[in-house]
C-alpha cells in the first residue's frame, strides 16, 4: 500500500510540475494590478517583458477585436511586447505554437495560455503650438 501512494505523490507532483511550465509569466512592465506601466520613448509607450511556456515559440498580442501581430520568442522563452497603446483598455497577450497575422480574430488563435492586462486607457499626449 505504500509503494502505491509513493507511485500516486510521484504522480501528481510530476502533474503539478508539467502544469507549471504551461504558464506564462510577466517578467516586468506590468504593476501587481496588473496595469501596464507607462514607459515613455519618442516610438511607444509601452514595453511589457513576457517568459513563455517552454512549448510556446511566439507571444501573440490581441486587442480592439484582431490579432495586432506576433513577436518570436528567444532561446529564453521571453519575448518584449512594444506598443502605442493609447486609449485601449485591455490587451491581451497569448503564447502560441505559430504566430498570427494583423487583423487575424482571436477564435482562429490556437494559444497555450493567455494573460489580459490592462492599458488604463493612457491618453494621449496634447501637444501646445503656441510657444
Amino acid at each position: 500500500m505504500r509503494r502505491l501512494w509513493g507511485i500516486i505523490l510521484v504522480l501528481f507532483t510530476l502533474t503539478i510540475v508539467g502544469c507549471d511550465q504551461q504558464r506564462m509569466e510577466i517578467k516586468s512592465g506590468v504593476n501587481n494590478n496588473g496595469i501596464i506601466k507607462r514607459f515613455d520613448d519618442p516610438t511607444h509607450n509601452t514595453e511589457v517583458k513576457v517568459k513563455l511556456p517552454a512549448s510556446a515559440k511566439y507571444l501573440t498580442i490581441y486587442y480592439d477585436g484582431g490579432v495586432v501581430g506576433s513577436i518570436k520568442a528567444n532561446f529564453d522563452y521571453e519575448a518584449t511586447y512594444t506598443d502605442n497603446i493609447y486609449g485601449h483598455t485591455k490587451v491581451k497577450l497569448l503564447a502560441t505554437v505559430k504566430t498570427y497575422h494583423y487583423g487575424e480574430n482571436l477564435s482562429k488563435v490556437k494559444y497555450i495560455d493567455a494573460i489580459t492586462i490592462k492599458g488604463s486607457g493612457l491618453k494621449k499626449p496634447s501637444y501646445n503650438d503656441e510657444d
